[in-house]
C-alpha cells in the first residue's frame, strides 16, 4: 500500500491531509500565524454541497482531516492511494498529549457549561500541565460582527496555543475562519462532537467499530433518531463519487 505523509491530497474538490496527527502537531507549532484544522466526512461532504460558507470555510482551512471511512475509500477508488482516517478524537488526544508534555495552554469554546465542568475535571487528572480556560456561548444560529468580537477578547485575554471549538459542523467551521485573524493562538481545531465524547457526556462506540471503520454506525445505533437523517447522506456521497469515478475513466481513454 502507497501511503504518503505531509501532504495535501486533493480527493472530491477537497485538498485532504495524508499524514500523521504528530505531524501536523509539529507544523502548527512552527506557524507564526493561527492554523484552522477541520474534517470531512460523508454528511459534511454532502451538506457543503447546499452551503456555500460552509463550503469556502472549509476550502480555507490550511488542514482538512479525513474524518470517517467515504474520505479513505475516495482516495482509493480516485487516485488507488491509501491515506490515513483521521478523527477529531484522534487530532485532540495528540494535541493534548504534545500540551501536556510541554506544559502548553487551550482553550475549550462552545458546548454547554455542565459539559465544560465534565471536562475541567478530566483534564486536571489526565493532563496535569496543561493549563486551560473553558467558554460557554450564547446559543445562536449565526453569530455576527459583535459576537466575533467578544469571543476574539476572550480567547486573547487567555491567549492559548490550542483553541478547541465545540460547536457542530457548519457553525464551528465557520467561527474558525472568522476568528483566524483576529486570535493570537497556534492552532483552531473544528472537533465538534469531542467535547462530549471526552466529557463522557456521549459514550463514543467501542473500539470495534472505530478499528473496523464503522464508528458513524456505532454512533447511529447508540442514538439512532439523532443520526439517522445522516444515513441518507451515504447513497448520494457515493453516487457523487461513482459519478466522478467514471467521468475520469472517459477522460483517460
Amino acid at each position: 500500500m502507497n501511503v504518503r505523509s505531509n501532504i495535501n491530497q486533493e480527493i472530491l474538490g477537497f485538498k485532504i491531509y495524508n499524514g500523521n496527527c504528530s505531524d501536523l502537531i509539529n507544523q502548527c507549532y512552527k506557524s507564526n500565524t493561527a492554523k484552522t484544522i477541520t474534517t470531512l466526512n460523508i454528511h459534511s461532504f454532502i451538506e457543503q454541497r447546499k452551503d456555500n460558507k460552509f463550503r469556502n470555510s472549509l476550502k480555507k482551512s490550511d488542514w482538512i482531516l479525513p474524518d470517517g471511512v467515504g474520505i479513505v475509500v475516495a482516495a482509493k477508488i480516485l487516485h488507488k492511494i491509501t491515506i490515513l482516517k483521521i478523527s477529531g478524537f484522534d487530532i485532540f488526544l495528540e494535541a493534548m498529549k504534545s500540551a501536556n508534555k510541554g506544559h502548553k495552554k487551550v482553550m475549550f469554546f462552545g458546548s454547554t457549561t455542565s459539559v465544560l465542568e465534565m471536562i475541567e475535571k478530566k483534564i486536571q487528572l489526565d493532563y496535569p500541565n496543561v493549563s486551560f480556560k473553558t467558554f460557554s456561548p450564547d446559543f445562536k444560529s449565526e453569530f455576527n460582527e459583535k459576537d466575533f468580537k467578544h469571543f476574539s477578547e476572550e480567547i486573547n485575554n487567555f491567549s492559548p496555543d490550542f483553541l478547541f471549538l465545540g460547536l457542530t459542523a457548519p457553525k464551528q467551521e465557520k467561527l474558525a475562519q472568522a476568528l483566524k485573524n483576529k486570535v493570537n493562538v497556534k492552532a483552531i481545531f473544528c472537533i465538534g462532537a469531542v467535547f462530549d465524547f471526552y466529557s463522557n457526556n456521549i459514550r463514543r462506540p467501542s473500539s470495534f467499530w472505530i478499528d473496523n471503520n464503522l464508528e458513524w454506525f456505532g454512533r447511529l445505533l447508540a442514538n439512532p433518531s439523532k443520526l439517522l437523517p445522516r444515513l441518507l447522506s451515504i447513497p448520494l456521497f457515493f453516487f457523487i463519487l461513482f459519478k466522478k469515478y467514471f467521468k475520469m475513466k472517459l477522460i483517460k481513454k
